[in-house]
């Protein structure tokens, strides 16, 4: 009788022993890496609706590399955000950035393009692009 006991518990140990081994921790692929903080202005005026070409962000276009962080600065008399478009894959946004104040920092870890606008001004576009380190 014992012997059947024996595959079955010896199953059991190994399940158990699998599932109990602690997982290695995900090395962060920014630790060690020197990071630069980039600032986005968001220039006076920029809450009013005008043509085409106007500067909602400045710069416009930002050309940051993978582990860089970037803050946005309100320089207009509005609340703006910055908040990822529609299929921007890792979403970002920042809450309502009062007039005079800055953004926290946003960390950006995955290369690619990213194009945002504020949200409660939705013509106001900018955009982020990631670029490998």
């Amino acid at each position: 009788m014992s012997y059947k006991i024996l595959p079955v518990s010896i199953l059991f140990l190994f399940i158990f022993s699998s599932c109990s081994k602690p997982k290695e921790p995900e090395k962060d692929i920014c630790d060690g890496v020197a990071s630069e903080l980039h600032v986005i202005k968001i220039p006076k005026g920029a809450g009013y609706k005008r043509t085409p070409g106007t500067i909602w962000y400045d710069p416009p276009i930002k050309e940051i590399k993978v582990c860089d962080d970037v803050l946005w600065e309100n320089l207009d008399q509005m609340h703006h955000t910055a908040t990822s478009s529609n299929g921007v894959s890792p979403s970002f946004g920042t809450p309502f950035i009062t007039p005079g104040a800055k953004s926290q920092p946003k960390h950006f870890r995955v290369a690619g393009e990213y194009l945002y606008h504020c949200a409660p001004h939705p013509w106001m576009k900018g955009k982020l692009i990631v670029k490998p380190r």
